[in-house]
């Protein structure tokens, strides 16, 4: 193998001989499919070698020290394989660290986010320098062990659990419904004397932890009310009447609430579970389409857009509908069939949307008049279901049309346009919250 390596490139540079320029380049993919990329002409020779031993470090931790919060020492072994040469390490909120699942994926993490290479075994080392962690936040020791080539191979990891801390008193609050509309819910939420202030977050039933499990790793939450804390927005220091506008109706939503002392301690969290007022009957679901406005706009690059406006009108037995128009060629050679496209729209949460991220049109109520991004001259069917109080579906209900002729100017290349998409599509706004731990972490003997 060794030889037939060399012989590649031999041949690489036996083009060499003929320009003093070489196009070519050595690519080689990881299975995380980062790459690392070579020009040929640089290249003096390529083989394989054999490490046979495992290559990695074990973490071991003995104490975490808490006396000065702001600036905790954690107690820690690393003990090193016989071929592991070096390694790294970094403290994260234990749900960061989760989502780094396998040693390919903790290798492109300190690839891009190298922290201090050490080459010695630390035996009750003392680790210093990282700040204050959240009270009752679950973290990690996230390891990786590199072999003499300096190749990231095995990771390792090693959890701890900073002490809860007590709040002075018994912070807490009440609340009181005082109104529930199909779009709204209007609360009352009153603080105990113990209370100095608190925060406030609304999920959809049952979803607070699929949340933190999404939001925590890309915002550095140890805990599910450091994340009510950072979503909240601000502290409410006096009674507060608070309405969540924009929601869906016929639905249950637990609000977090998050009491605190005046120390900012948290005492033990509050959920208000609420439910919306339900939309429509118990009857068969209806759905009509309409086929509006076909127009384009120009951008200041001079690409011409263009949108197809569908009106979706629900009977009033519909509680919720899905919408969406395809181009019929995808339907006549089979791509798409009608059954799919119940299947496709009866999936509880779009099954095209980012995982743990909420479409905020997948289900819609009352009448949908939207502008769909489309081609010039393409037939489309528009499609639309709908469901009643209960949840049962209705019928599909399909109308066929084709779009306009376009206009002079250079339009919009569209990308995997077979399923169109809204053109007042809105993008998951970003929410403030704390970066992922990356400061001068010390480890000393």
């Amino acid at each position: 193998m060794k030889k037939f390596i060399s012989s590649i490139v031999l041949s690489f540079f036996a083009v060499l001989a003929f320009a003093q320029s070489n196009p070519n380049r050595l690519l080689v993919v990881e299975k995380n499919q980062q790459f690392k990329g070579f020009l040929v002409e640089r290249i003096d020779s390529m083989y394989f070698d054999r490490i046979e031993g495992p290559v990695n470090v074990a973490v071991t931790i003995h104490e975490f020290n808490n006396d000065d919060p702001e600036n905790p020492v954690i107690t820690a072994s690393f003990k090193k394989t016989k071929d592991c040469h070096t390694f790294r390490f970094i403290i994260l909120p234990k749900v960061q660290s989760d989502a780094y699942a396998d040693d390919a994926t903790v290798a492109a993490f300190f690839a891009n986010n190298p922290t201090e290479l050490y080459f010695d075994d630390f035996d009750h080392g003392q680790i210093s320098g990282f700040g204050a962690l959240t009270p009752g936040g679950e973290y990690t020791i996230l390891a990786m062990g590199y072999d003499k080539f300096g190749i990231a191979c095995e990771s390792s990891k090693a959890e701890f659990k900073v002490p809860a801390q007590k709040p002075e008193g018994n912070p807490s609050v009440t609340w009181t419904l005082d109104n529930a509309t199909q779009y709204e819910l209007t609360l009352t939420i009153t603080p105990n004397a113990d209370c100095d202030h608190f925060y406030t977050c609304l999920f959809k039933a049952g979803e607070a932890q699929e949340q933190f499990k999404t939001w925590g790793p890309m915002f550095g939450f140890a805990t599910l009310e450091d994340m009510v804390k950072g979503f909240s927005g601000e502290p409410y220091y006096i009674e507060k009447t608070q309405t969540w506008k924009q929601l869906a109706p016929g639905t249950d939503y637990e609000i977090y609430i998050i009491p605190c002392d005046a120390s900012d301690i948290i005492g033990e969290s509050v959920v208000a579970n609420v439910s919306t007022k339900k939309m429509g009957g118990e009857g068969v679901a209806e759905m009509t389409i309409t086929i509006g406005e076909f127009g384009h706009e120009t951008d200041q690059d001079g690409v011409v857009h263009y949108y197809q406006q569908v009106i979706y009108t629900p009977n009033d037995q519909t509680a919720a509908h899905r919408d969406m128009i395809i181009m019929k060629s995808a339907l006549l050679d089979g791509t798409w069939t009608e059954e799919k496209v119940v299947e496709y729209m009866k999936n509880e949460k779009n099954p095209d949307y980012p995982a743990g991220m909420e479409d905020p049109y997948w289900d819609i109520f009352g009448v949908d008049d939207v502008k769909w991004n489309v081609e010039p001259n393409t037939e489309y069917c528009a499609y639309s279901m709908g469901k009643n109080a209960n949840g049962e579906w209705g019928p599909l209900t399909k109308k066929e049309f084709t779009t306009g002729a376009p206009v002079n100017g250079k339009a919009k290349t569209m990308i995997n346009n077979v399923i169109a998409q809204r053109k007042d599509f809105k993008s998951v706004k970003n929410v403030n919250g704390k970066p992922m731990m990356k400061k001068q972490v010390r480890l000393i003997k």
